[in-house]
């Protein structure tokens, strides 16, 4: 984890809109933001600050900022499922590849009929679609 401090002033527009980054912030100071027990510092002359202080301190993160950071992770994923409702209505794929590909069948033959339940058809795939002259087998219920 990159401290907020030591990232670069141009490159400090990113932190602030990466999710994670966000994500990280509330899950440090939800779980440790208010504790207030003493923290052993390996290697400091300082007295033992506290966990809140010592979070404050290293990394820059204060429990009075966790209602902001539930805001922005409640807003990233109305974001996130909004361009997926988007996506999912405007990006339809399966009418994407039907456009450039529509297969005039011409020559069918049923193959298998199984007590008017199903029937196997077999068609000719045209010969400009992909140049295979593939056979497809299609299997359909009947309406009955």
């Amino acid at each position: 984890m990159c401290l907020l401090q030591l990232i670069p002033a141009w490159w400090i527009w990113y932190y602030w809109i990466c999710p994670v980054a966000w994500t990280i912030y509330g899950l440090v100071v939800s779980q440790f933001g208010d504790v207030t027990a003493p923290v052993l510092v390996v290697g400091s002359l300082d007295p033992s600050p506290t966990v809140r202080d010592y979070i404050h301190t290293s990394f820059g993160f204060k429990h009075s900022f966790l209602p902001t950071v539930a805001g922005v992770l409640v807003g990233w994923a109305v974001f996130f499922a909004a361009i997926f409702v988007l996506a999912i209505k405007f990006l339809n794929f399966p009418k994407a590849v039907r456009r450039g590909h529509d297969i005039e069948i011409k020559n069918f033959k049923t193959v298998k009929n199984f007590a008017d339940e199903f029937m196997v058809v077999a068609i000719d795939a045209p010969t400009n679609c992909h140049n295979c002259g593939l056979k497809l087998l299609i299997v359909l219920k009947s309406a009955l």
